[in-house]
């Protein structure tokens, strides 16, 4: 960004509740400014009409953003959670509770304080263009995190259970705030997951149980082709909540089974069901009973890929394990 693009950052409240305020008010006044301008634009009016209205919401909006800024300085501050993928501790929970704010929203400003050199230079381009600056623009500017493809273990396997980071990508909205933003940690695109040498991992006789959601349900289907298995099966799990977008309602993830060579699955005892029910206990974790089910109709030696941590008959890769 250039040097005269850079301005003095406006003097801001010191407490967190006069911050929220100052962001409150100024978003409110806002508002009037984006309508006024709607206003003219719809009735025709020459740039020269609103473009003075259009720098002066400009200069709100990056009172606003600043003020974001410092309202996610603060909450960056405040005890993080010992382990898991960008999970929230209890403690900072409640701290920004009682300031009231909520994790989706204390992370996104989190992430704007990170990448604050953004701010100046979307206003600038707005400017340039005649447009009040969405805060979504923000956002776009900051350059995405790299993840190399992860080196696959040695080894082979009766079993492989994977829950890869798919690339979720990220939802931001100016009326909404999706709750994946809580939730940041790297992914891998679909290609880096396609060819990761899963397939090197599987016995003669292997078994592969492949976690997904409703985004990338589709493209799973693929993954498990690349990895050189035969899909046999879809297991549904209930979580008992979710989150809406576009019109419904998405409590359930899916777990695709498949193999290679035979199906290497006991017939005897009981079988496994198709639809389980289990409450979420937090992003991305999956429900404990997966884990039973498996060990009752599958012999070790297992692997789970992607894995948060070691369980007894298992192997583990990956970075939380």
């Amino acid at each position: 960004m250039s040097k005269e693009l850079v301005k003095p950052k406006p003097t801001l409240p010191a407490r967190v509740e006069d911050l929220k305020n100052f962001v409150y008010i100024r978003q409110v006044k806002l508002a009037s400014y984006r309508e006024a301008v709607k206003r003219l634009r719809n009735g025709k009016a020459i740039k020269e009409e609103y473009e003075p209205l259009v720098i002066e919401a400009n200069e709100l909006v990056r009172e606003v953003a600043f003020g974001k800024v410092a309202i996610g300085e603060w909450s960056a501050g405040l005890e993080k959670a010992k382990g898991g993928r960008g999970q929230t501790s209890s403690a900072k929970r409640t701290s920004l509770k009682e300031a009231g704010f909520n994790p989706p929203t204390a992370w996104k400003y989190e992430k704007l304080a990170a990448h604050q050199e953004v701010i100046d230079e979307a206003i600038a381009n707005a400017n340039q263009s005649c447009e009040v600056c969405p805060e979504s623009r923000f956002f776009s500017l900051i350059p995405k995190p790299s993840n190399p493809a992860p080196i696959i273990p040695q080894g082979k396997y009766n079993v492989i259970y994977a829950d890869p980071p798919w690339p979720v990508g990220q939802i931001i909205m100016d009326k909404w705030e999706a709750p994946l933003e809580e939730y940041k940690y790297l992914t891998l695109t679909l290609e880096k997951i396609e060819a990761l040498k899963v397939g090197g991992l599987a016995a003669d006789d292997c078994s592969l149980f492949l976690w997904t959601t409703h985004t990338f349900l589709h493209e799973a289907f693929h993954v498990m082709e690349c990895w050189g298995f035969k899909y046999h099966v879809c297991i549904t799990w209930d979580k008992g909540s979710g989150w809406t977008q576009n019109g419904f309602h998405r409590r359930t993830e899916f777990c695709l089974y498949g193999y290679t060579g035979k199906m290497n699955i006991k017939q005897d005892g009981e079988a496994i069901p198709t639809l389980i029910t289990e409450k979420a206990k937090g992003h991305s974790i999956k429900p404990d009973i997966m884990y039973g089910l498996i060990e009752m109709k599958f012999q070790e030696p297992r692997i789970e890929l992607f894995a948060r941590g070691v369980r007894d008959g298992w192997d583990a890769w990956g970075n939380e394990a």
